[in-house]
Order: C-alpha cells, then sequence, then structure tokens
C-alpha cells in the first residue's frame, strides 16, 4: 500500500536531532531534552476533561489532518542475543553479538490528513499550511533537528520535513471506496476457476519460454551438442565425458532462465497493483468525518429523549423534521453546526 491512499496522505517522517550540546543561558542542554520539553509543552487535542480548556493543539486549525503524532527514538530496541543451538554453537557467550545502534536520535512525525489527488504537491501544501498555522510550536519542536534551516519560512519547513520522509508501505485507512459486501475468502483459493486459469496461464508462458529459448540458441548454433566437441582437436579425447555434462548444464539453464522471468513478472506484477491506491471515498474528508460525529452525537440524544418521552408516529416524524432542520446534514462548513476539529466534547 502506498503513502497515499483512498485520498489520503500518511505521512511517515524521521528527523535525526542533533548530537551537539545547546547553550541555554548559563548551562547547557542536550537538544534531544529540549525537544521533548517542547513536545510537552505543545497543546494536545481536547480529548479528556483535563485537556479542556487548554489552547488548541497546533493541527487543529488545518482543517485536513485526521490525526497526527510526535515521538522521540532515542534507539533501536536490544532484544537480547541471536538463539542459537548450544551443541552445535560452541562460541564464547561472554563475547558480545554485533547490535544495531542509531548514530543520534531522531524525531518520528506521522500525519494522516486528506490528499484528494493523491500527488506529492498536497504534502507540500500541508506542510506550508501547518507552519503558517502555528510556526512558534513547531519551530520549537524541529529547529534541534540536525540542519533545521535558521530564521525558516514556510516552504523551508516543508522541504526539510519532505526531504526526511520515508514510504509508508502499510496505512491503516478506515475509509473503503465502496460500500458493497466483501467477500469472504474462499477455503481454497486455487482450486478456484480464476485460479487455476492463472496457473494454466502461467504454465503455459513458461513452457512457451522455454521453447523460444531453446529454438533461438539452436539456430544460431549455441547449442552444445555431440559433434561440437567431436570437432574440438583439444577436446577429442574426452569429448565422450564432457559432451553429456555440458548440454544437461545448458539444457537446466534454459529451464531455470524463463522461470526467473516470470517470477520477476510476477513480482512486478503483485508490486504494481499493491502500490495502486484506493479510490477516495466521497465523505472521508476532515469536514465530513467531523460533521458525521456531530450528527451521531445528536442522534443519540434525540433517541434517548424520543424513547423517554414516548412519542406516537405522528410526534416522532414532527421531531426528527425538527432535528434534521436544526442540525441540517448537508451543511459541513458552518461551525456551529459541526464538530470542532481535535476535540472530543463532553
Amino acid at each position: 500500500m502506498p503513502t497515499y491512499d483512498g485520498g489520503h496522505c500518511f505521512l511517515t517522517a524521521l528527523l535525526p536531532i542533533s548530537t551537539k550540546f545547546v547553550e541555554t543561558g548559563s548551562s547547557q542542554s542536550s537538544p534531544v531534552h529540549l525537544v521533548r520539553d517542547a513536545l510537552s509543552s505543545l497543546a494536545p487535542a481536547h480529548q479528556t476533561l483535563p485537556t479542556m480548556g487548554g489552547p488548541d493543539s497546533p493541527f487543529a486549525d488545518d482543517n485536513k489532518t485526521h490525526f497526527a503524532r510526535f515521538a522521540v527514538i532515542d534507539d533501536t530496541i536490544y532484544n537480547g542475543r541471536r538463539p542459537t543451538d548450544a551443541i552445535f554453537d560452541q562460541s564464547d557467550r561472554l563475547i558480545a553479538q554485533p547490535i544495531d545502534q542509531l548514530n543520534c536520535p531522531y524525531l518520528l512525525f506521522v500525519a494522516d490528513f486528506d490528499a484528494p489527488e493523491g500527488s506529492p504537491s498536497e504534502l507540500q501544501d500541508y506542510l506550508e499550511n501547518l507552519w503558517n498555522l502555528s510556526p512558534e510550536e513547531f519551530g520549537d519542536v524541529f529547529k534541534h533537528c540536525h540542519k533545521f534551516p535558521k530564521n525558516p519560512n514556510a516552504k523551508d519547513f516543508a522541504d526539510f520535513v519532505a526531504r526526511h520522509q520515508i514510504e509508508t508501505t502499510m496505512p491503516f485507512n478506515d475509509y473503503r471506496p465502496d460500500d458493497t459486501p466483501l467477500k469472504s475468502r474462499p477455503a481454497k483459493v486455487s482450486n478456484s476457476t480464476a485460479g487455476r486459469l492463472v496457473k494454466y496461464a502461467i504454465g503455459a508462458v513458461y513452457v512457451a519460454l522455454c521453447c523460444g529459448l531453446y529454438v533461438l540458441l539452436d539456430h544460431f548454433g549455441l547449442i552444445l551438442d555431440d559433434d561440437y566437441f567431436k570437432s574440438a582437436s583439444f577436446l577429442a579425447n574426452v569429448w565422450y565425458y564432457l559432451w553429456p555434462v555440458a548440454f544437461s548444464a545448458q539444457i537446466l539453464l534454459i529451464i531455470i532462465t524463463p522461470g526467473v522471468v516470470v517470477a520477476a513478472l510476477g513480482y512486478a506484477l503483485v508490486s504494481a497493483v499493491a502500490a495502486k491506491p484506493f479510490l477516495r471515498k466521497p465523505g472521508s474528508d476532515l469536514p465530513s468525518v467531523l460533521k458525521a460525529l456531530y450528527l451521531q452525537r445528536k442522534f443519540i440524544h434525540f433517541v434517548i429523549d424520543a424513547q423517554d418521552k414516548k412519542f406516537d408516529d405522528a410526534a416522532l416524524q414532527a421531531e426528527f423534521l425538527k432535528f434534521v432542520k436544526a442540525c441540517q446534514p448537508e451543511n459541513i462548513n458552518t461551525p456551529s453546526l459541526s464538530q470542532p476539529a481535535g476535540a472530543i466534547p463532553q
């Protein structure tokens, strides 16, 4: 699965943090500690009572961000020695094995945001907009990263993050491109009609390639046969022993080469299909999702109220019309009629 999928961009960026100490007044501080301090002071989403009432998250005003997360990665996790058989492996267990280590800490920045076109320009615009909305907050977080530009503008910030982007190979997208029911996986995929046809087609292509390669080599006289070894004066005495071995090796090569070609073509085809993003599902953009959450919350209160008051059919229809008129399900652009970004109302 690609970085761009289903009308969303799943950004993953690993940014190296500087290892040079920073002068802070009369003392020195480690850049990674300063990054942690900046992250701890960054306003969180309003999701629980303790987070209510404070400043909004810097991601709440861009109207595109579904999820975002920062993390500091100090080093790789050491999972212990690689297990080996103590009988067959008599190496000294007191000698340390090579372990993977990072040469510096890294800042992880991941974000899931709306990108309906699936183009890199949308990532550039998104990052520039983030910087324009909250330059001080993001500046405090990123300024201690290695080679972060001094006095950056929005484009400098976007270019810096984009340079450290890594491919998101398996994003989680909760919005399917259509509402058709998912088909259950057959008990034995290989026994399905499509599976058999694919196997027959692959077998036919493989056999055709083998025969074609043999005919091509034979046409140009490249097949090592009995006459070739008899005519070679330096092999005249050993032709009887060399010819079967050489001919068998050549036939084996003719058999293996098409197999490698077919496997490479199959891998390329699977990779191309896997890299193709899903279509964008209408209503999966952030304003539509926030509107849906708003309607869900309001409708729960409507149902509870209708059950408490025990409306008859006519009264229930009248109250529902009032609910639709008040909530305006088609209106996704009025802030008072939608759930605010970066908040879960209590």
